[in-house]
């Protein structure tokens, strides 16, 4: 397949950029829906992605309904909207490089924080650490990564809670991201979810079958052989 163009990839946190060719798939499906001229970046995933043949961008579905469906462990594309719904559930969304973006507390701190499909859990970039109070030390428990740079990641228990689109996380195992100035939602913390994005309305429902939810200490991480999770890649600057 020949090139049609070039893109930079980077991170969140803006590090390790790296450019690369894209290409125009004439057709791609998924889940009884076609999508028809497809711009993608051709890459080689990192060693602990090599079960995967591709990553789906969040771009790709602007114009469905896309439902990630934790508990059962489905992705759902439908047509619809979330505009007008009367849902405490239902919250505003920025998107940011392909990233969607919402609003959380964390202890009576209010910050961005990104949706990731992968990730580990509940994460807060360090430079909210003294605002914060935190029950015992920080440990080592894992190596964070995106496609361009990978990072240790440090982690405690918050002194207080996290509050996400009505629904509560009471004292959870946060980890201390050094790389991005927002926060990170990974799966380990939508697990109990349904999460369902409307791009276009820029909107997103976080539904779950209670209110409180807990997140502890990742057992193991640190040790791993390999990395496993691909978290904050962003596509910028395509031309």
């Amino acid at each position: 397949m020949t090139a049609t163009g070039r893109t930079s990839i980077t991170d969140l946190g803006g590090h390790g950029a790296r450019t690369l060719d894209t290409v125009q798939l004439k057709t791609l499906a998924l889940a009884g829906v076609e999508f028809r001229g497809v711009r993608a970046v051709v890459t080689d995933l990192p060693d602990g992605d090599s079960v995967l043949d591709g990553v789906l961008g969040f771009g790709l579905f602007w114009k469905e309904l896309l439902t990630l469906d934790y508990p059962r462990h489905r992705l759902i594309v439908g047509a619809g909207s979330l505009a007008g719904a009367k849902d405490e559930h239902v919250v505003p969304m920025r998107i940011q490089s392909g990233i969607p973006l919402v609003q959380i507390d964390v202890a009576g701190v209010t910050t961005e924080a990104g949706i990731d499909s992968g990730g580990l859990g509940l994460s807060i970039p360090s430079s909210l650490v003294e605002r914060l109070r935190f029950d015992g030390g920080f440990d080592t428990v894992a190596f964070g990564r995106t496609q361009v740079s990978s990072f240790a990641l440090r982690g405690a228990v918050l002194d207080g809670a996290v509050e996400v689109a009505g629904s509560e996380f009471e004292e959870p195992w946060l980890e201390l991201n050094p790389m991005f100035a927002i926060a990170n939602i990974g799966s380990g913390a939508l697990r109990d979810f349904v999460v369902t994005f409307d791009q276009r309305s820029k909107l997103v429902r976080f539904s779950s079958a209670g209110k409180r939810h807990h997140l502890v200490k990742p057992r193991n991480l640190a040790n791993a052989a390999r990395l496993d999770d691909l978290v904050g890649t962003t596509v910028t600057h395509v031309y």
